[in-house]
Formats: C-alpha cells, sequence, structure tokens
C-alpha cells in the first residue's frame, strides 16, 4: 500500500494593516471680536494715511471674520473708489 502524502496546508494569508486615521483638519481659529475691530481700526488708520490697498486688505479680513460690519463695508467701498481714481 501506498501512503498518501499529506497535503501541504495552505499558509495563513496575513492580517490587513489597518488604515491610518487621516489627520483631522487644522482648526481655524476665529478672531475674537477685540481682534476684529483692532483689524477694523488698522484700516480706516491705513485709509486714512493713504494707504489704500493695505487698507483694502484689512477691512477684508475683518469681513471675512464677521461678514455683517458696516464699517468695513463702507470703508472698503470707499478705498475702493480712491484706489481707482488714483489709478484709472
Amino acid at each position: 500500500m501506498v501512503a498518501k502524502k499529506p497535503k501541504p496546508r495552505p499558509k495563513p494569508k496575513p492580517k490587513p494593516k489597518p488604515r491610518p486615521k487621516p489627520k483631522p483638519k487644522p482648526t481655524v481659529k476665529q478672531p475674537s471680536k477685540e481682534e476684529i475691530e483692532a483689524t477694523y481700526k488698522a484700516g480706516v488708520s491705513l485709509y486714512l494715511s493713504g494707504k489704500y490697498k493695505q487698507a483694502i486688505s484689512k477691512f477684508q479680513q475683518v469681513l471675512k471674520a464677521n461678514p455683517n460690519h458696516s464699517g468695513a463695508k463702507n470703508y472698503l467701498q470707499k478705498a475702493r473708489a480712491r484706489l481707482k481714481a488714483i489709478e484709472g
């Protein structure tokens, strides 16, 4: 009688590696009311100094944080008009 060879056992499959967890998105800190007002006042100061491009940037920062800030809207419009008049 011929002895049967035992069937080779299949190698166990390696366990799948767990996927790395996605990194949490960095939280963007909302500026405080005081910081918004400080930025607004800096924009007004720049506007009064004739630095319209820099003032526009400040007013845009204020409006990004607080879209309803009426003073920033008003001065942004004025600064753009002055800049347009100067640059033509």
